[in-house]
This record gives C-alpha cells, structure tokens and sequence, in this order.
C-alpha cells in the first residue's frame, strides 16, 4: 500500500531545500575536481528519495531492510511507492533510464558525500560520467537517520577515466573503517584498512587493468587488495584499497596501465595524506 506523507512544516521545507543544496553542492565539487560535468538537481529524483527515507522509518526494523535490501521496497508495507530506486524515481516522473542510490546514516548531507566519497562502491556513482541528475531525501526519528541520494543516469556511454584521489590532492584521511555494504574488502581483513584508490569510465567503456600498484614514501609498494573490473566491482571500475592505514603527512603515488576500448593507457598520480 502507499501512504500520503503530506507537506511538511515550512520551516523543516526550508531546511530540507537547504540540504538539497548542500548535498548537490558536494558532489559537484567533487565532479568538478576530476573534470566531470556537473550533476543538476531533479525535482522527481527529490520526491523519489524523500520517499524512500520515510519509507524506511515506516518499516524500520523490517528484516527486509536488512543489508542491500536497505535500497527496495516491498509493497506491501506502508510508503512502497517502488521497488527500486528506478521504479521510484519514474513513479515520480523521472524521465531517464536508470540510476543508482546511496544510502548513510550520519544526520547531515555534507557529511554523507563525505562518507561516500571516502568508500569504495559508493563513490562510483558520484564520480559516474553517466551522473547527470540528482536528488537528495533524509529522515530522522530521534537518534534513527537515513540520508540517500538517487542519481539519474544518462544511457551507458564512452569516457575517459576519473580517478580519485584527484591527483595532488592533499586533505585525505588515512584510513578507511569500512562499515560499507558490500564490503569492498576480502573475508578476513581487519579494518581499519587504508584509503581507497579508484578508478571508472563511462559504463559503455571496456576497461582492463593489466597493473596497478600503490607507491608509499619510501618507494616500495604499498601491501593492497585490488578490485579488478568485472570482478567485484562494475566492469567499468577498478580499486586499490591498501591493507592498512596509509601514513598521515606522506605522499604516495598510483600507477595504473591498461586498455580502455582496446587502446593503451597509462596513469600515474600522486595525493598527499594529511590526517588520522
């Protein structure tokens, strides 16, 4: 069944307009860094996560919310309105093809970007050459907080590759505490493990990673899980994630050589980490 949320409060309209802002600023900044176009807000892509953050306050505690089942909806619980963000998103008049959600629970926008870029399978979407739209929803009930964005996504097409960290950047933490779904790491690591290194194309792109390493300060490379496209990533991905805390202060450099669309390619930058 569906339920009417009905209009909120002006006060809390104002603040969740805000916060759309701020969300939609942050991956722009992020997009902006690695010579993406900017994403623009969609007002049904807006209806479709807020929607989605009341359903799950609707149904919290569901074991149907439990893991990746956090991005459906069954319908018949209180608030379905579809049962992917897909179906969401065009029951609220989108009129793209597809796209693709995140969801956190850290209480405000700039801190979930945060959050998602800092990862490893949820930073895809935000750094997708695909991304062309966006909306931002949140919910909260006393000390329970969803924040999602539902980003819509042009047809698959042909890019060339973005990487982060940016090349040269320097405001990076050195870990990376997980608390990801899926994990991005194998059975058995221990986290906190060290700062992801990715690397996407547009989703019509075919990509193969012949090698990637991480180079430490002292020259030598750093001990790392890789993620290969096609493996457990999307075939247009490819991550490094070092298997523990890079060192705060150093500078390390990636190196990344293989084909894209059957031509060669070789990438080689650097970042800085400068806190804990």
């Amino acid at each position: 069944m569906t339920a009417d949320i009905g209009p909120p409060p002006a006060e809390a309209t104002a603040q969740l307009a805000a916060d759309r802002k701020a969300a939609l600023d942050a991956v722009n900044a992020a997009r902006a860094g690695a010579g993406l176009p900017a994403a623009k807000e969609d007002p049904a892509l807006d209806a479709s996560a807020q929607a989605h953050a009341h359903y799950y306050l609707f149904n919290l505690g569901d074991t149907s919310l439990a893991g990746l089942g956090i991005h459906g909806e069954t319908s018949t619980l209180t608030g379905f309105t579809g049962a992917d963000s897909t179906e969401r998103a065009h029951h609220f008049g989108y009129a793209g093809p597809s796209t693709s959600e995140v969801i956190d629970h850290v209480f405000t926008p700039v801190g979930s970007v945060r959050d998602w870029i800092n990862s490893v399978f949820h930073r895809f979407p935000i750094l997708q050459p695909e991304t062309q739209a966006m909306g931002f929803g949140e919910a909260h009930i006393g000390l329970i907080s969803i924040q999602l964005i539902d980003f819509g996504l042009a047809p698959a097409g042909h890019a060339d590759v973005a990487v982060y960290p940016l090349d040269n950047q320097k405001d990076l933490p050195a870990a990376f505490v997980g608390d990801e779904i899926p994990d991005p790491a194998p059975q058995g690591a221990q986290y906190p493990l060290g700062y992801p290194v990715t690397l996407e194309t547009g989703a019509g792109g075919k990509l193969a990673v012949s090698s990637g390493r991480l180079i430490g300060p002292d020259g030598k490379d750093v001990l790392a899980y890789e993620l290969k496209p096609g493996s457990a990533l999307v075939d247009f991905a490819w991550a490094l994630v070092p298997a523990v805390p890079l060192a705060v202060g150093s500078t390390y450099i990636v190196e990344v050589i293989g084909t894209l669309d059957g031509k060669q390619f070789a990438k080689r930058w650097s970042f800085t980490v400068m806190r804990p």
